[in-house]
């Protein structure tokens, strides 16, 4: 026979642990199931930054120093975080031969970390044990070591199968992440359109002799994309790098860019990549979700969205969602309308503004030189202001390369515009392939 109970959450990551701390909160008999023993054990890649100080999706995340808290001020809640971190102050990215575009004057804006800093470098796991216990506080049932198998749906109540144990409420959220079980298992991926399979890889490298590791840095290089950002502990910083071909060896890559790579090996002459911080993750990549509930199944965090959100955006998901839950319950209207107010913020503030844009792609190291390359990332010629908000980084970028750049481009460097016509050209052929060499398996 089912246990009965108010709510059920597949999924113990940031968003589902702060729905459960929030529902409980409310007087709502909560239980979360999560498929990892370990709970607050962060196993795949995962940098650990967490944005601060500038409004993302609508809301905005502070850290209080004093009181060790994390908050919330535009939804009013908060979480406590009494961990090590480093300070973040934007982005900078780099081209093949070492020329930057700079968002932020890292040099500059560490004058004053406090009120300049756009992001902390956190330990996930503390956090995690901090909103876990306060889960356990607040009376959540927590079940670890659960495997979902099943979700049947109808007349406005949902059960979940794990373990063999069946577990019942009026509602589930689903915070199970980028591969969400829940989404497949209840049909929400079969109108969604499947963009790449990405393998990510990621390293713990400490002792690295570079100057300016005080941001997220992105190196392009002729084996693509990757990424530098600070750890917690002082003197480490997180090497990451992803591919969408099932055919590269990332570790190989991942070694060229540390030894052999002309412009980027000298940063780790003196490092050491610690062995017990490997971490890999592959993700199936699909359009965000237009609407993330049905049959009283609600859709949270990563997923809803085309890979993920970031770690305030997912807290911010658990926290709106489970106070919709229990709005609709204490106003006897258990299904879509009584949880109107998570759908319309999701729309608002996620899929109107960011979520229904045309995913692309494209390997720029196919169709321009390095020198090329340097070029574009020395045009505007200006630092920008410091963000961790990509979605405001994908902006300029598009402002920077469009418009008078573009006039500049063609004035200057005719066949560098030939290149990106070229480029732009390519971007559906490119996205294809990327469909053909990804494995989306059942929706």
């Amino acid at each position: 026979m089912a246990k009965k109970y108010d709510l059920v959450i597949v999924g113990a990551g940031p968003a589902g642990l702060m729905a459960g701390r929030i529902a409980a909160e409310n007087g709502l008999k909560v239980v979360i199931l999560e498929r990892k023993t370990n709970i607050c054990k962060v196993r795949r890649f995962d940098g650990g930054v967490f944005a601060i100080n500038e409004y993302t999706f609508g809301q905005l995340a502070l850290y209080n120093e004093r009181d060790k808290l994390i908050s919330f001020p535009v939804g009013g809640f908060s979480a406590r975080y009494d961990g090590p971190y480093t300070n973040v102050f934007g982005f900078h990215l780099y081209s093949p031969g070492g020329k930057r575009l700079r968002f932020g004057d890292w040099t500059k804006l560490k004058d004053d970390p406090i009120k300049n800093r756009v992001a902390i470098a956190l330990n996930k796991e503390i956090l995690l044990k901090s909103m876990l216990d306060n889960c356990l506080a607040t009376s959540v049932e927590v079940l670890p070591n659960v495997n979902v198998t099943a979700v049947k749906t109808g007349d406005n109540r949902v059960t979940v199968t794990g373990n063999g144990e069946e577990y019942e409420a009026p509602f589930l959220i689903a915070a199970d992440g980028s591969n969400s079980r829940i989404a497949r298992l209840v049909g929400f991926n079969k109108e969604r359109e499947f963009f790449a399979t990405s393998r990510h890889i990621g390293y713990e490298v400490e002792g690295m002799d570079y100057d300016e590791l005080n941001g997220f840095i992105i190196a392009l290089t002729q084996h693509g994309f990757y990424s530098i950002l600070p750890y917690f502990e002082k003197g480490v910083n997180h090497i990451g790098h992803l591919t969408h071909d099932p055919s590269v060896d990332l570790h190989a890559t991942m070694q060229w860019f540390i030894k052999e790579s002309p412009i980027f090996s000298p940063w780790f002459k003196k490092a050491k990549v610690r062995e017990t911080g490997l971490t890999g993750c592959i993700v199936n990549v699909y359009k965000a979700l237009e609407d993330p509930f049905k049959d009283n199944v609600i859709l949270v965090s990563d997923a809803t969205w085309i890979q993920e959100v970031s770690i305030p955006s997912a807290m911010c998901f658990g926290w709106k969602a489970a106070n919709a839950v229990t709005l609709a319950l204490h106003d006897g209207k258990p299904n879509r309308e009584g949880v109107q107010s998570y759908l319309e913020w999701y729309a608002n503030n996620f899929y109107q503004p960011h979520g229904n844009r045309k995913m692309v792609a494209i390997e720029l190291q196919k169709f321009f030189t390095t020198e090329d390359l340097d070029y574009l990332a020395e045009l505007p010629g200006k630092v920008f202001r410091q963000t961790m908000d990509f979605h405001y980084l994908f902006h300029m970028l598009g402002e920077i390369y469009g418009g008078e750049g573009m006039i500049k481009i063609s004035e200057e460097r005719p066949d560098i515009m030939e290149k990106l016509i070229d480029a732009r050209g390519g971007m559906a052929e490119a996205s294809e392939e990327r469909k053909k060499m990804g494995f989306p398996g059942k929706k």
